[in-house]
């Protein structure tokens, strides 16, 4: 009976000596890591240097020794658009919510499912309206979706009809619904935070017309049409009350689309208005990226811009707005570098950009004749 007492004593301690082990290991104690089923988290481990407490993404998740692991905020700002690419966008953001521009895309019915699948995938997302603009001689003017239609022949011998009778149909269906009116090509990629950041500085009650601004053919010059131009609601509501509704005022047809809109503007007293940032570098740009980093622009192409040109570093504005003569494959990387790609360290200082566009009119030219 005594043996018998002893043998379970000892048992009962053998058992006491494994529970206080297992108890060890499951508290931490030592080296050994067990799982915390606990923790709603992910961990990431780092180097035993990193000091956590100096990264101000990073906090703590738990009362457990967590020298070597952190995790991120759960209010780590993320994109709008995209929750795993970490940045602050909400002043883009307020900017997009404020400015409305409705997008005119000119193209024909073989790109639809090439640049103009692109342009659509990419930047066109960010217009807070966009109308491709095909031209069918057999078919009435009708809009379907974002497809608008209009009874004009195709070709470039009728590229001024196209553009005209699409800002005759915008401005009796949208012209209070945009404060501003961008056409574009389906070849061109506009940056529409940086846009909307110009326009920003004006007034769409008040006649303005912006672009990359040519010297040939008025006093003022014409907006390049591949590199876009823009137009305030007022300047489209003039244009259109009192240019195409005036005989013999403005070109209803015609090859040099954007050299007819120019000189409609310039007939109703629209004003030629700055695009140019405080450095002299082009925000709109008439040619490719390539063109206009690389050289390799038309020889005759000095002749043509109001501005100095330049190529190389300093060829683009830091708040680039457009590109013309870009790819489909172009319009694709342009975004991914663009808006999916960000440098470490390198910020945008608060109010880095006051005063940045050289806002205003711009005058006539001296020597036109």
């Amino acid at each position: 009976m005594v043996r018998l007492k002893r043998a379970w004593i000892s048992t009962g301690l053998i058992l006491i000596v494994v529970a206080f082990c297992f108890m060890i290991i499951i508290t931490g104690i030592g080296n050994f890591q067990f799982e915390d089923f606990n923790d709603t988290v992910n961990y990431t481990f780092y180097d035993k240097d990193y000091d956590i407490r100096s990264d101000p993404s990073i906090t703590y998740s738990s009362a457990k020794d967590t020298s070597d692991v952190h995790v991120i905020k759960a209010d780590l700002l993320t994109a709008a658009d995209d929750k795993t690419l970490i940045i602050d966008d909400r002043d883009a953001q307020q900017l997009m919510t404020n400015i409305k521009v409705l997008c005119l895309i000119t193209t024909v019915t073989g790109s639809l499912e090439t640049k103009v699948k692109a342009v659509n995938d990419t930047w066109a997302r960010r217009c807070d309206r966009t109308l491709y603009i095909i031209g069918d001689p057999s078919s009435p003017t009708r809009l379907q979706g974002d497809i608008l239609t209009l009874k004009v022949p195709n070709g470039r011998g009728h590229l001024t009809a196209k553009s005209s009778q699409a800002l005759k149909f915008v401005h009796s269906r949208f012209l209070m619904d945009y404060d501003w009116f961008l056409k574009a090509d389906d070849d061109t990629y506009i940056v529409m935070e940086n846009l909307k950041f110009l326009l920003s500085h004006y007034s769409p009650n008040t006649p303005v017309y912006l672009g990359h601004l040519f010297k040939k053919y008025s006093k003022y010059g014409y907006m390049s049409g591949g590199a876009g131009y823009v137009l305030s609601r007022r300047a489209l509501r003039k244009m259109v009350q009192h240019g195409y509704r005036s005989a013999g005022k403005c070109r209803n047809d015609g090859s040099d689309e954007d050299v007819d809109v120019a000189h409609c503007l310039q007939a109703v007293n629209v004003t030629v208005h700055n695009s140019i940032d405080r450095f002299g570098r082009e925000s709109f740009h008439a040619f490719s990226g390539l063109a206009h980093v690389n050289g390799g622009l038309p020889y005759t192409v000095k002749s043509y811009d109001r501005h100095p040109t330049r190529t190389g570093v300093d060829c683009c504005s830091q708040l680039l707005i457009s590109f013309h003569y870009a790819s489909p494959e172009f319009l694709y990387l342009l975004e991914q570098l663009l808006y999916r790609t960000s440098i470490y360290g390198r910020k945008i200082p608060d109010k880095g950009f006051t005063k940045f566009f050289g806002i205003g009119t711009v005058p006539p030219l001296k020597d036109f004749k």
